[in-house]
């Protein structure tokens, strides 16, 4: 797994790492600043959500009806105020520790919670492949997303952990339009056997050039 180091809340660009970039490097076409980027990666809410319902229409096709129930509101208890509160953010830290994971082996990754985009971020400066950086991109929403919605729709009704399960599968999906965006700007953008690398908030591209073989 790669290495982790938590660097605090994120306030300006100058807090990220540097390294110097392969003078063939090419950067991506992408938003530049943050808000740019919250707001073009909500975009691609809407395939998202065609896709849950079309999980929900299993969900109907399987049990009969579909099985969502909304929690009682005259039920004041603990858990029926605290949970609610708490999910919308729950899959944020797991989310980016997936990442990390996603990262493989002797990677590091710079850890930055950003409460002004209600967010969690990590920053690696160690040039990635492009097929791991599509696996690293997609593999929070398939663990914590795809996965409990595909659980949510096999099982049967429970109204201890169904609607839960839903909503938290559900935000999941949806907290990562962002990596959503960072994988279709790495299918359309990076060549075959390129290279990914971030410089601040800005990701780059190259093609490693071949080592010069020693004459015999």
């Amino acid at each position: 797994m790669a290495k982790l180091i938590f660097r605090g809340i994120y306030k300006t660009e100058e807090q990220l790492p540097k390294a110097d970039l392969p003078h063939n490097s090419v950067k991506f076409k992408e938003p530049a600043t943050m808000e740019n980027f919250i707001l073009i990666s909500l975009l691609f809410t809407i395939p998202s959500m065609l896709l849950i319902g079309l999980f929900l229409y299993a969900s109907y096709l399987l049990h009969g009806e579909l099985i969502v129930r909304y929690p009682d509101l005259a039920d004041l208890s603990f858990s029926r105020i605290f949970i609610p509160l708490v999910l919308p953010f729950a899959p944020l830290i797991p989310h980016e520790l997936l990442h990390v994971a996603g990262l493989g082996q002797g990677v590091k990754a710079e850890l930055f919670l950003a409460p002004k985009y209600l967010t969690a971020f990590i920053v690696s400066i160690t040039p990635i492949a492009k097929n791991r950086l599509i696996f690293m991109s997609f593999l929070p929403s398939f663990v914590l997303g795809w996965i409990p919605l595909l659980v949510w729709v096999i099982l049967p009704f429970s109204e201890i952990y169904s609607t839960y399960l839903l909503v938290f599968s559900v935000i999941s999906i949806l907290v990562s339009c962002g990596d959503y965006l960072n994988i279709f700007n790495a299918i359309r953008q990076m060549p075959k056997g390129s290279f990914h690398q971030n410089l601040g908030l800005n990701s780059y591209w190259h093609i490693p050039e071949a080592t010069p073989q020693p004459m015999a």
